[in-house]
């Protein structure tokens, strides 16, 4: 079970501080969604993400940044993954450093390409964004991919985002997710070490089924 995290929209204090920490216990991956950064202030903030953690960063924004930077990956939103131009821009990137995000089961059985993983959401009520109901049925990561095993097709790692906390990973993971996505719950909480601490030590427990 995967543990991914991605960064608010806006720099907050001691984000980075933060950051640094959870990839020293073992984070497996960063996403940073900085919509209204640049291409400099992407390098600024990674520049401040400790060297041996670099491959363990996705970005959302600013691919030129992947090799230069040597980063683990990107992520494309939905208006990226349908416009040919970024397809153009990231055409040398290779699938197993590039995720998406999805809505729908049927977007996932719909989809060709080998994404290493994929976001689904919302799997629950959102914290960060108040308003964002769960939309998604649990079951259906299990049933997508047997579904696609019997058509011998490929199913990326399916991520669950949108109100997910400690208490709800368990509950992903019995229902046959690959990992869990977090936001709110982590940057939120008055303590985000010790709210990741939790969700890590929720993870080290689980039992496949």
């Amino acid at each position: 079970m995967n543990l991914i995290l991605i960064t608010p929209e806006k720099t907050g204090t001691d984000e980075i501080t933060l950051a640094n920490q959870m990839l020293a216990h073992g984070l497996d991956r960063l996403h940073i969604r900085k919509p209204y950064s640049s291409a400099n202030d992407y390098s600024a903030y990674i520049s401040q993400i400790a060297e041996q953690y670099r491959a363990k960063i996705v970005i959302h924004g600013h691919f030129e940044l992947l090799s230069e930077l040597k980063l683990g990956g990107i992520h494309l939103s939905e208006a990226m993954r349908n416009h040919p131009l970024v397809w153009g821009q990231i055409r040398d990137i290779p699938p197993s450093k590039t995720a998406t995000s999805f809505h729908s089961w049927d977007e996932i059985m719909g989809n060709e390409f080998r994404y290493r993983y994929v976001f689904i959401s919302p799997v629950f009520d959102s914290i960060s964004k108040p308003g964002y109901k769960a939309g998604i049925g649990l079951e259906g990561a299990r049933a997508t991919k047997q579904k696609l095993a019997s058509r011998n097709k490929y199913c990326p790692g399916i991520i669950g985002l949108g109100g997910v906390g400690p208490d709800q990973i368990s509950m992903l993971h019995h229902n046959g997710f690959d990992g869990a996505a977090m936001l709110g719950a982590i940057w939120d909480s008055k303590d985000p070490l010790g709210a990741f601490l939790q969700a890590k030590k929720v993870i080290s427990e689980l039992i496949d089924v």
